[in-house]
C-alpha cells in the first residue's frame, strides 16, 4: 500500500485497476525502485519517487505542435495495451482507456519509443535503457530530485510549474525549461516536435550514435554477433551460417550500449556458434 502524504501527496486511484496500473507505471519507470540516472545526492543515492509519479499522472498531457500527437498514440496503442496483456487479473480496463493521457504515461512511453526505435530496443538486460532515457528527461525538466523523503508543498508547486512550462512550451528558444535543453541551435525548439528535439539533444550532447550491424538467430531471437563494420557482418554470416537461420540487421545505438552488447557475445574461434560469455 502506498503512503498517503496528505493533500499534496499520494491519493489512491478510484478503482483497483487504476491503482494497479499506477503501480505498474511506477515499476516500469523506475519510480518505485529508486532508479536515478544522475544521483542528486551523490553516488549511490537511491530514493523512491511515488509522489512525483502520482502528480505527473494527475496532469493531462496537452500539445500544440504537429506530430506531438504521436506521443499520445504511443500511450493508447502501445503502453496501455501492453499493461492489459501483462495484467490478466482484470476483465475491464475501460477506466484506463477513457481517462486523459497523462504526462507520466507520455514520458514512459516516449522513453520506450526511444529505446525501441532509436536504440533498436535490444531485449537484453545489459542494453535496455528505457529508464535511463526517462530519467534524463526528468532531470532536464528539473524534477528528478524530488524523492518521497523530500516531498512537500513547495516540491508539489515547483513540479506543477515546471510541467506547465514544458506543456505550454514556455521555455526559451533553446529548449531550456523543457525535456531537451540545448546550448546552441538554429531552430526555435518551441516549434519543434519532441521527437526531433530529442534527436538534436542527443547529437549536441554527444550521445554517440553509431551505425551497427548485428546477427540474430531467427528462431531464438538471440543476438549472436554485433559489429560496426557492415562488410564484416556479411563475411561472418556468409562464411559460418546458413542465411535462412540467421539474419543481419542494421540500426543505431550509442557507444556505451554498443560496447555493453559486444561484451556479452563473442566467437570462440573454433566453430559456428557465438556463445554468451555469462553462460560459460
Amino acid at each position: 500500500m502506498l503512503i498517503n502524504r496528505g493533500e499534496h501527496g499520494l491519493k489512491l486511484p478510484p478503482s483497483e485497476v487504476e491503482y494497479r496500473y499506477f503501480q505498474w507505471l511506477c515499476e516500469r519507470g523506475g519510480f518505485s525502485n529508486g532508479f536515478l540516472s544522475i544521483p542528486v545526492s551523490g553516488p549511490g543515492a537511491c530514493y523512491t519517487h511515488f509522489n512525483l509519479a502520482q502528480l505527473l499522472h494527475d496532469i493531462p498531457f496537452v500539445f500544440t505542435v504537429p506530430n506531438d500527437d504521436n506521443r499520445v498514440a504511443d500511450v493508447k496503442q502501445r503502453l496501455r495495451p501492453f499493461f492489459a496483456n501483462f495484467e490478466s487479473n482484470f476483465s475491464d480496463y475501460t477506466c484506463i482507456d477513457i481517462r486523459d493521457v497523462s504526462v507520466l504515461e507520455v514520458l514512459i512511453a516516449f522513453a520506450e519509443r526511444i529505446d525501441t526505435d532509436l536504440m533498436m530496443g535490444i531485449e537484453d538486460e545489459h542494453v535496455d535503457r528505457s529508464e535511463y532515457w526517462l530519467w534524463i528527461m526528468l532531470d532536464n525538466l528539473g524534477v528528478s530530485g524530488y524523492d518521497d523523503d523530500s516531498w512537500n508543498l513547495d516540491a508539489y508547486q515547483d513540479v506543477r510549474q515546471k510541467v506547465s512550462i514544458f506543456l505550454n512550451r514556455d521555455y526559451d528558444s533553446l529548449g531550456r525549461g523543457g525535456l531537451f535543453p540545448l546550448e546552441n541551435s538554429k531552430k526555435d525548439q518551441r516549434t519543434v516536435e519532441l521527437w526531433y528535439q530529442m534527436q538534436e539533444y542527443f547529437i549536441a550532447n554527444e550521445v554517440n550514435m553509431k551505425k551497427v550491424y548485428y546477427i540474430m538467430d531467427e528462431e531464438t531471437k538471440e543476438i549472436v554477433y554485433v559489429t560496426d563494420n557492415h562488410p564484416n557482418a556479411y563475411e561472418v554470416i556468409r562464411t559460418y551460417w546458413n542465411l535462412t537461420d540467421y539474419g543481419i540487421y542494421g540500426g543505431t545505438m550509442d557507444e556505451p550500449m554498443y560496447e555493453s552488447l559486444r561484451a556479452t557475445v563473442h566467437w570462440d574461434g573454433s566453430n559456428t556458434v557465438f556463445k554468451k560469455k555469462n553462460a560459460e
